[in-house]
């Protein structure tokens, strides 16, 4: 599976941010809900999260998106609209220079 075939999955399911990485290889979903998760993530993996701990921290959302990278993680999926309405612009920034798909979920 690669990203691009999540996007099938449902209409309402859109690329944010570092659409050029749609093509990564999905092996694994997991979902992160603690700060702690984004360390046990793999390579290949794509993160799920409502956003709910990383709503109120804007510093500790870049660091889930910088770790995730890292760790070659696939893409990361949020539930835009739960707890966070949009992805900051120095985040998006990111996700664009490194092809990392930020999904609406």
């Amino acid at each position: 599976m690669i990203i691009e075939d999540i996007l099938q999955l449902d209409e309402q399911i859109a690329v944010l941010h570092g659409a050029a990485g749609i093509g990564r290889r999905v092996a694994y979903i997991d979902v992160v809900e603690i700060p702690e998760g984004m360390h046990w993530t793999n390579a290949n993996d794509f993160i799920i999260t409502t956003g709910y701990c990383f709503a109120s921290d804007e510093a500790l959302l870049e660091l889930l998106v910088r770790t995730l990278i890292r760790r070659g993680c696939s893409g990361l999926g949020i539930k835009i609209g739960r707890y966070i309405d949009s992805i900051p612009e120095r985040i998006a920034r990111i996700a664009e220079e490194n092809a990392f798909p930020i999904i609406r979920i």
